[in-house]
C-alpha cells in the first residue's frame, strides 16, 4: 500500500514522478562567428535591427537598451553535445559574454540578431511556490 503525504494530496501534479534521464557529456567546441568581408557594402546597421512584433516568447532589448554590439554578440560561443540514455542528443549553446544558455539554434539566432533572451522556463518548484502563495493569499494564512 502506498501512503500519500500531505503535499501529494494538495499538489497532485508535483507528486507524479518522472524518470530522470541520464545524460552523458559527448564534447564541446568553442567558436565565434563573423560576417562575410563584403557584408559592409550592403549598408545595413545590424545594431539597429528591430524585433518582429510576433515574437512573444523572448525577452527583447530594443536598440536603446542593448548591452552588446552585434559583433560582440557573435563572439565567445561554446557548443556542448550531451547524449541521453534514450539515444537522442541535446545541444546546448553558451555565450561567454552574457553567461546565458540557449537550447536551440532559433534562440541563438534571435539573440545574435536582436539581443533577445529566452524567457526563463518554469519548474515544478515554481508551480509549487505560486500555488502555496495563492493559497495563503486567498485563505488568510494556514
Amino acid at each position: 500500500m502506498v501512503r500519500m503525504t500531505d503535499n501529494d494530496q494538495l499538489f497532485p501534479l508535483l507528486s507524479s514522478k518522472k524518470r530522470k534521464l541520464q545524460c552523458q557529456f559527448m564534447g564541446a567546441i568553442t567558436t565565434s562567428f563573423e560576417l562575410p568581408n563584403d557584408f559592409g557594402e550592403i549598408g545595413i546597421d545590424l545594431n539597429k535591427l528591430k524585433m518582429p512584433e510576433a515574437e512573444d516568447d523572448l525577452n527583447y532589448h530594443d536598440e536603446k537598451t542593448r548591452q552588446f554590439s552585434f559583433v560582440e554578440r557573435l563572439q565567445g560561443w561554446k557548443i556542448q553535445c550531451k547524449a541521453r540514455s534514450t539515444g537522442k542528443f541535446d545541444m546546448y549553446y553558451y555565450n561567454a559574454r552574457v553567461r546565458q544558455m540557449f537550447r536551440s539554434i532559433k534562440e541563438v539566432v534571435k539573440f545574435m540578431m536582436f539581443e533577445a533572451y529566452p524567457k526563463l522556463r518554469r519548474t515544478k518548484n515554481d508551480y509549487f511556490k505560486r500555488t502555496v502563495i495563492r493559497h495563503f493569499n486567498t485563505n488568510g494564512g494556514l
